[in-house]
This record gives C-alpha cells, structure tokens and sequence, in this order.
C-alpha cells in the first residue's frame, strides 16, 4: 500500500501568488490503513465461504455468499487508491489546498474568521474546522481527511487571527 508521504509541487501560479509554504498537511492515512484493513479481512472470509462452497454436499449459499463478499472486499479494497489524497498548504499570503487534482487558494484578507466546528453526541464525535471567507463561503476541514489535525487547527487559528 502506497501512501504518498512528499507533498506535490505547488502550481507556479499559486506560488507566486501566495509565497512558499510555511506548513503541509498530507492527507490522513487512517481511512485507508482501516479500510485495507477491512478489506482484507472480508476477503479472507470470502475465501472459507469458497472452501465450504466446493466442499461436498456442493453448498449453494455459500458460494452466493462468497461471490457477495468477495464484491464488498473489492469495494473497499479500491476505496484506498480511489479516495483523494488531499493536501493543505499554509502560506504567508494565503491557504492552497488540493481536492483531488484540483488546486484551490485564498488570500489570507479573504478569511473573515477560524472556527472549530467539532460537533459530538453520545460518544460520537466530528472533529472539523472551517475558515468562514468574506464572501459567505466556507472552507472546512475534516480531521479524519488531514493528517496533524491539531497542527493544522493551530496554523489556521493563528494565521486567520494574524489578518484581523
């Protein structure tokens, strides 16, 4: 499994428009190791279904439930290489981010405010942030999707109050 550790050179355009990176957030591997994880382990039961499905008496229902979880394996599987791998890049004049192919960047005078927008219910937790911009729009960050959350919140909130 191949989880890109070097960060992507910046457009030149961004770059120029927004200064070399103070900070980099790679994306979280996490989601991926979990479902590779997952995956393996679905199709490891795929297989004994398999054996039980050739296995006298010819058992039919283990084959359908084998070729079923051998599909969902599959699908989680190719959610690791399918997935975006996003990054962020902290800058002196701005924020460029990375969502899939696409690159994306504001200027720090853009950021009305820095909020941490975690919400949590019964032990269920989402650990989010989200720059607000002047124009209404949000930019919001999940931390299950960048790797160094904290850091990444930290950098933000400190940037977004520097441009106040």
């Amino acid at each position: 499994m191949l989880f890109r550790r070097i960060p992507p050179d910046l457009p030149p355009d961004l770059a120029d428009r927004f200064g070399p990176p103070e900070h980099v957030f790679g994306p979280n591997p996490r989601l991926r190791v979990v479902a590779g994880v997952c995956g393996l382990t679905v199709l490891a039961v795929a297989v004994i279904f398999y054996v039980l499905a050739l296995l006298p008496p010819r058992d039919k229902a283990s084959a359908g439930l084998a070729v079923a979880l051998t599909a969902i394996a599959g699908f989680l599987l190719a959610g690791m290489w399918v997935a975006p791998k996003n990054w962020v890049f902290v800058c002196p004049d701005g924020l460029i981010r990375t969502r899939g192919s696409k690159w994306d960047g504001i200027a720090w005078s853009e950021v009305l405010s820095f909020e941490d927008a975690s919400l949590g219910h019964r032990g269920v937790s989402i650990r989010q942030c989200r720059l607000v911009l002047t124009d209404g729009t949000e930019w919001g960050f999940l931390a299950d999707h960048v790797a160094e959350y904290g850091r990444l919140c930290e950098a933000l909130g400190r940037k977004a109050a520097e441009r106040r």
